[in-house]
């Protein structure tokens, strides 16, 4: 509706995806105190050639823009936040973000492109899962082969896309932020991207991958990732990817 808005968020926005990744979607109530800020451009698809320099310090400033917001600040400036955000969590209440995604259930169950799988209404963020039905050939949503007739369309061109949805509020809700921070870190290590990916599908094929049997999540494995590779350059980033922002301990520079 008019009212309101989505940001997509995790792998599918960090360029972290596999083949396998949920499609993790927040929807937000437009001009609500709660409301999430601008994520920005997606990072540049791996398969695509590297931008010329010019091109490419255009575009590094560009993300050092977006992930402005998430930054490493002074106390001042997070106590500040902070009390800004506390005004957006008074606005939405947890009953009152369990309702909502209730709403949006129900409103889903009547859409013919989506199929609604499980309500998580008990979790941190509580989350609808779903299956959303898109044909290869059109590049369009399409009703659910489950319901529809086989000449409606033709269901071999048509995927589900494993749908996360949840409802955005400041008090609990830190996918967006998470999100522009792993950007962040990518765009400060280059081979950060092609680890990851490597390790993700090398989990996911030995079965490690679910936390709820005590796998390992895909943004913990980032962190671990990220640690060992500034580990190993003797870095440490005191804000931003800016040269001026990033101290080398050997002199050098990241």
């Amino acid at each position: 509706e008019g009212r309101t808005g989505a940001v997509l968020y995790g792998s599918c926005a960090t360029g972290l995806a596999t083949d396998v990744s949920d499609l993790d979607v927040a929807v937000y109530f437009k001009g609500e105190a709660g409301a999430p800020p601008h994520l920005g451009a997606a990072p540049p698809d791996a398969k695509s050639p590297a931008p010329p320099s010019e091109a490419g310090a255009r575009y590094a400033d560009a993300v050092r823009d977006a992930h402005a917001p998430f930054r490493m600040k002074t106390m001042q400036q997070l106590e500040r936040q902070a009390a800004r955000n506390s005004r957006a969590q008074q606005a939405m209440g947890p009953g009152e973000v369990v309702d909502r995604i209730r709403e949006l259930a129900q409103k889903f169950e009547t859409a013919p492109w989506i199929r609604v799988e499980k309500v998580v209404e008990h979790g941190h963020v509580p989350v609808i899962k779903a299956l959303a039905f898109v044909c290869r050939k059109t590049d369009t949503l399409v009703d659910d082969p489950r319901d529809s007739t086989p000449d409606t369309h033709d269901h071999n061109h048509v995927v589900a896309i494993p749908l996360d949805v949840s409802i955005f509020d400041h008090a609990n809700h830190t996918g967006i932020a998470s999100t522009a921070f792993v950007r962040m870190l990518i765009e400060c290590l280059p081979s950060l991207r092609p680890i990851v990916l490597t390790l993700k599908r090398m989990i996911a094929k030995h079965g490690l991958d679910d936390q709820k049997t005590g796998g390992l999540a895909s943004y913990g494995l980032v962190l671990m990732t990220a640690f060992l590779l500034f580990r190993k350059r003797g870095r440490l980033i005191t804000g931003g990817c800016s040269e001026g922002n990033v101290v080398a301990g050997g002199g050098g520079r990241l």
